[in-house]
């Protein structure tokens, strides 16, 4: 029963990965500027800032749902560590969570998705996502550049904007991860993901 959810989690995160690749969508549109420069901002091709923020928030809540089942796997086969019986048997995921930074800032934005104001911190750093940012390439010597048009609107008022019309098979959505408690950024979140991914991997491999 226990590895039949663990199996049912992974594949969800395996979903969500999938669909967090797949980049291309109807595009977003924001206003940027303070109030009286106030410019509006449309993206073309890519995903919606929306679309991003649900896939990677559902992602996190999962990887670390997974910590709890780890911990009841390893106890239904003996090897958490009150019942293991050799040391090296011992899968301690609470251990292992403390040991690993990925794992420890999927904990803390998992932990989010429920306590929107963080009073403990796995990793000391009470992260937060911060905005989806989208990067194109473009220029001289670039193999495939990644914007296909740049369209300006001269505004009444002083309110005008662009259009950006990005190729999603060359583009990149980026969204960093902030630590709360110094400002720094510690990394982008995808990344981040994957290294969690990885190390949950692991952790499966030695309850096998």
């Amino acid at each position: 029963m226990i590895e039949s959810e663990v199996e049912n989690v992974f594949a969800r995160i395996a979903r969500l990965r999938g669909a967090m690749a797949r980049q291309k969508g109807p595009g977003s549109k924001w206003d940027a500027g303070p109030d009286n420069e106030k410019i509006t901002v449309r993206i073309k091709g890519m995903k919606r800032v929306e679309d991003v923020e649900d896939e990677v928030v559902h992602c996190l809540g999962d990887l670390w749902d997974l910590r709890d089942h780890f911990i009841e796997l390893a106890k239904a086969k003996g090897k958490d560590p009150a019942h293991a019986k050799l040391p090296e048997d011992v899968v301690d995921v609470n251990a292992i969570v403390r040991g690993d930074r990925a794992l420890q800032i999927c904990g803390d934005l998992g932990n989010r998705k429920k306590h929107p104001n963080l009073s403990n911190s796995h990793s000391g750093e009470f992260p937060k996502l911060g905005a989806v940012s989208y990067v194109g390439r473009a220029g001289f010597n670039v193999d495939k550049p990644s914007i296909r048009s740049l369209t300006i609107h001269m505004g009444d008022h002083g309110h005008g904007g662009y259009d950006l019309d990005l190729d999603p098979q060359t583009a990149e959505i980026r969204m960093p991860v902030i630590s709360e408690k110094t400002g720094a950024e510690l990394g982008d979140v995808f990344d981040i993901i994957a290294a969690a991914v990885t190390s949950w991997e692991a952790v499966l491999a030695k309850l096998a």
